[in-house]
């Protein structure tokens, strides 16, 4: 009798402690409801009005995010990648990848080999894989998609991560392309008169959004912004015995380029745009990160030091490897944020051929290892790959794709 009482007194306090909240609540809702009703009709309806507003700001600025191909593209894909694989070591279709032809998009993989395209999630289910008959195929990335094409060839084609979104043939010779995250594209090609042509296309190929022809540069590549609206490209020429190299910024309302930058004694061999709207372009003997809205750029100079690997992440800067030796012995890693400016650099002793870097590390293959450092040069781990391994994308803090002569490895450290 006197635990159940007990009991009974316990359960009592607590249904008094809850009656007790509970009237609190209620008279705290009380309290915001008399006080909705005292503001004038005339604010709520403004405030309410300034709420719509921004919601259809906010749609009509993302509204190509909100388009039917884009949601379709979006699920189709996602579903694909939630579906599982056998896992990796997966078995390359073809006989060879190059390195430039090796992507990842987060943790998805993009190859091309010399007879086959193929995307696979992270666990080797394949998305997609398709065979082609291009002489040289190259591939771009971007966050949604990829372009392959034909280079010096006339063939491309706009893929997703699990379907061919759109085959076209150009007229001239291709040099280089790339694509944004909404579709729309870009291409660098021959042309009768020129050295060169630039030509912006719509998602589908059929409307041609902009158009410029160089004739005295020679463009060795192109970079499209995410959101499509603004394209650079860089390029080479002679002059007075020597090679100057030059970086066009182009935006459609205008004929002549926006930002032009000239580099001397320099060959550029790739361009990409950061996320904060920099465009960084990697060269033989300096990267320069160029700032299109204020028509400024950073430099840096490698100081005659060979680069033996590189990485460019649009969230993150550039990485990259020099050495004194073309062979990549005792190398030094630096890191360039968005801006231009250098964040870190650190030495190592080992012969790197290819560098990969993501979340704040950073992977450096050697000859049969990969190796991890931070920011502040420690190294963190040291993974065994195999002799045969050619290039690598670190995609998470703890995981990197490895690509083989015949196999692609995945590998958690």
């Amino acid at each position: 009798m006197i635990r159940y009482s007990r009991k009974k007194k316990y359960s009592k306090k607590i249904y008094n402690e809850l009656s007790i909240n509970r009237r609190k609540g209620i008279n705290l809702f009380s309290r915001i409801k008399n006080f909705v009703k005292r503001i004038p009709k005339r604010f709520i309806n403004a405030f309410f009005i300034l709420v719509l507003s921004f919601c259809f700001v906010l749609v009509f600025m993302n509204r190509e995010k909100f388009s039917p191909d884009y949601v379709g593209i979006f699920f189709e894909d996602l579903f694909a990648q939630m579906q599982s694989g056998n896992g990796y070591p997966y078995k390359i279709a073809g006989n060879k990848v190059s390195n430039e032809n090796f992507k990842a998009i987060d943790n998805s993989l993009f190859l091309v080999s010399d007879s086959y395209f193929t995307t696979l999630n992270n666990s080797a289910k394949v998305m997609l894989n398709k065979p082609h008959c291009y002489q040289n195929p190259m591939i771009k990335v971007c966050k949604t998609r990829a372009i392959i094409y034909d280079l010096g060839g006339k063939n491309l084609k706009l893929i997703s991560k699990s379907k061919i979104l759109h085959s076209m043939d150009i007229e001239n010779n291709l040099i280089s392309a790339d694509v944004s995250d909404y579709g729309v594209f870009s291409i660098v090609s021959g042309a009768k008169g020129f050295l060169s042509q630039l030509t912006v296309y719509d998602k589908n190929g059929k409307d041609i959004y902009y158009k410029y022809n160089f004739a005295e540069h020679y463009v060795t590549d192109v970079a499209i912004s995410p959101d499509g609206k603004s394209v650079a490209v860089c390029g080479c020429t002679a002059r007075d015995g020597s090679i100057l190299s030059s970086v066009y910024v182009f935006d459609y309302k205008s004929e002549v380029p926006v930002a032009k930058f000239d580099y001397e004694n320099n060959v550029f061999i790739g361009i990409k745009y950061l996320s904060n709207g920099n465009i960084a372009v990697l060269g033989e003997s300096l990267t320069s990160i160029v700032n299109p809205k204020n028509c400024t750029k950073e430099d840096f100079s490698y100081d005659n030091k060979n680069l033996v690997g590189f990485d460019i992440n649009k969230q993150e800067g550039v990485t990259l490897a020099l050495s004194i030796s073309e062979d990549g012995n005792n190398s030094e890693i630096f890191v360039l944020n968005k801006k231009g400016k250098l964040e870190t650099s650190f030495r190592t002793e080992h012969n790197i051929k290819a560098l990969s870097f993501n979340k704040r590390r950073i992977a450096a293959l050697a000859y049969g290892k990969v190796y991890i450092y931070n920011f502040s040069g420690k190294k963190i781990k040291a993974v065994d790959v195999g002799n045969d391994a050619k290039n690598i994308k670190l995609f998470s803090n703890r995981d990197f794709y490895v690509l083989g002569v015949n196999e692609v490895r995945k590998i958690r450290f």
